[in-house]
């Protein structure tokens, strides 16, 4: 049950809580009392829907993280073998990368025009080792 809604009051999931008696808050000074450890202001769904929507969306948000994190480690694979000058390493890094670039691209999670770039950029820097 909301109690305080105004400025001060923090939701811990127990109950409303003051923070340090101010009545405004920083986003930087966000501090659960009494423990005085940070907190993250979350906003609590009015609906199921809603929290089932959030939900979503968190889970959407650690996929596309570790979706983002894969596909640039592929990029600099293949930039690293580049620079070492290892042809042979940078066809094979490009052969993992360029297929991540294609879907990922094709999910949404990157653009379409992006992914070309980077594919084009990089075959280049492998057609220049000769």
């Amino acid at each position: 049950m909301r109690q305080n809604c105004g400025p001060t009051a923090l939701y811990s999931g127990r109950k409303w809580h003051q923070v340090n008696g101010s009545s405004t808050l920083g986003a930087e000074a966000l501090y659960f009392a009494p423990f005085e450890t940070p907190f993250i202001r979350i906003p609590v769904a009015n609906s199921p829907q809603a929290a089932k929507r959030a939900r979503q969306a968190e889970d959407s948000r650690q996929r596309n993280m570790s979706q983002r994190s894969r596909f640039r480690t592929s990029i600099k694979n293949v930039r690293k073998a580049i620079e070492a000058g290892n042809k042979d390493q940078a066809t094979a890094a490009m052969a993992e990368c360029e297929p991540l670039l294609d879907r990922y691209a094709s999910r949404g999670l990157i653009h379409k025009n992006m992914a070309a770039r980077s594919k084009s950029r990089l075959r280049a820097g492998i057609k220049s080792l000769g």
